[in-house]
This record gives C-alpha cells, sequence and structure tokens, in this order.
C-alpha cells in the first residue's frame, strides 16, 4: 500500500480555515474540547486512584501529655505577661522637657508614688495632684459639680487650661480647683 504524500501547501490551508470552520461550528468544538477534557480527566483519574499503590493507616498512637513541657511554656507566658503588665505601670520621662525649660516653662514635679490613693482629696490650699488616668471633666465632675465647668480648673501658675492643652497633662502636676 502505498502511502500519498502530503502537500505543505494543503495543509497550512487547513490549519488557516480551523479557526473559522471551528467558530462556525462552535457547538460542535465545545463537545470536542469537552470529551477531550473527560478523556483527560479520565485518565488522571486511573493512574491516581486504581494504580497507586493504597497503604493502610498507621494504628493509632495516643498523644502523650508532656508535663515539662507544658510548664515551660506556662513560666514563658507568666514572665511575658509580667513584663507587659510592669511596663503598662511603668512612667516615662517627659521628652520635651528640655524643650519646655528652653522656653521658659516651669519644671515639673515628679509623678506621685505607684501606690497612691486612687481618689485624693482637696487640701485647704485648694490644690490637688492629678494621677494618672484622670482628665479635666472627671475633676470638674467630681469636686465641681459638673464637667462643663473644667475650664474653671488653673494650672498651678494659675493660667486656666486651653482646649489643647487639656488634652495632655502630665501625671503629677498640681492644679487648682475652686470649691463648689
Amino acid at each position: 500500500m502505498k502511502i500519498p504524500k502530503l502537500k505543505l501547501k494543503k495543509v497550512t490551508d487547513f490549519l488557516k480555515k480551523l479557526p473559522r470552520i471551528s467558530g462556525e461550528h462552535s457547538s460542535l468544538t465545545f463537545f470536542g474540547f469537552l470529551l477531550i477534557a473527560l478523556i483527560l480527566g479520565g485518565f488522571v483519574f486511573y493512574q491516581y486512584s486504581f494504580l497507586a499503590e493504597k497503604e493502610k493507616p498507621e494504628a493509632f498512637q495516643p498523644l502523650k501529655f508532656k508535663e515539662k513541657t507544658y510548664e515551660a511554656v506556662l513560666k514563658t507566658w507568666q514572665e511575658k505577661e509580667k513584663r507587659l503588665k510592669e511596663t503598662d505601670l511603668k512612667e516615662h520621662p517627659d521628652p520635651f522637657l528640655i524643650i519646655k525649660e528652653e522656653i521658659g516653662e516651669k519644671e515639673e514635679l515628679p509623678p506621685p508614688e505607684s501606690g497612691a490613693e486612687e481618689t485624693q482629696e482637696i487640701s485647704e490650699t485648694e490644690l490637688y495632684i492629678i494621677s494618672k488616668g484622670e482628665t479635666l471633666w472627671e475633676l470638674a465632675e467630681k469636686y465641681l459639680g459638673s464637667g462643663e465647668r473644667w475650664r474653671e480648673i488653673k494650672n498651678e501658675s494659675g493660667q486656666p487650661f486651653t482646649e489643647s492643652s487639656a488634652e495632655v497633662i502630665p501625671i503629677g502636676q498640681k492644679l487648682i480647683i475652686p470649691k463648689k
């Protein structure tokens, strides 16, 4: 039997017409690609499910509680929690103290001792030393009856607070609070 020779011209013409032909018969092209995908998928499935060697799972070994490991982790967590609490309670120096001294503002008083009571009474001199977390609004509510009267509270030199200066009051600063 004689094999006919393919002519290069006919093959290139067919390949040029192939996209147009497949576009004209798009549903047929779709089903052709779907058939090819199914055949390849079946082949891959066969390779991995039937030809792959089935392995038996190893015998289940229960987990053992390692008390020493647990204690080491617990100790580490406790140390980290202790350091976190120490940094939270630590009083940091004012980085702008030098700038304030150059401008001529008064030097700040040291912060009160860490064991100081949460509420402090106003002495006869009407001076109050501010503690961590206190605001002028809270002090005005407590000692003047209304938080809206916070502007009546003055700093140690007798100057009233502005809205911007009232936002950050250093711990340990003396305040003058008028009596009701």
